[in-house]
């Protein structure tokens, strides 16, 4: 899932500004692949655990000493509209921790890049919720 210029993000109940981007990543963790005794392609594949990342990329405006810490952990909210109505509007949460906070400067501009670990509250259910509609906080 990419979400380029996303009406809103809060992480932790703080609104983050300037935000360019969010990706939402899945990855296998582990992966088990196995061939049968017909030939050498595999017949059986399975992700018994699977990651999910989120990456968010923010332009800087001006020095910033609060952003945020590996280890920190909170609700990653955003939200996302086809255009400026409210047609098609989804929000997107899931309970995070960051993972690293890592800054460019380039000329007179900067961006922050959060990457962060989403976290399941069981093991089994997705992490990353995907509503329809929601106000615009």
């Amino acid at each position: 899932m990419l979400v380029i210029s996303p009406q809103y993000v809060t992480f932790a109940g703080v609104r983050w500004a300037g935000v360019r981007s969010v990706a939402v990543d899945r990855h296998a963790a582990r992966a088990v692949v196995e061939g049968g005794d017909g030939g050498r392609y595999a017949t059986f594949a399975d992700t018994p655990e699977v990651r999910v990342t989120i990456t968010v990329v923010l332009e800087l405006e001006a020095s910033d000493l609060a952003g945020p810490r590996p280890g920190e952990q909170g609700t990653l909210e955003f939200s996302a509209a086809a255009g400026a109505s409210d047609v098609g509007r989804r929000v997107v949460r899931a309970t995070c921790v960051v993972l690293r906070a890592v800054h460019e400067v380039r000329g007179a501009g900067a961006t922050r890049t959060v990457t962060l670990a989403a976290v399941s509250t069981t093991g089994s259910a997705d992490p990353v919720v995907v509503e329809v509609g929601g106000d615009e906080k």
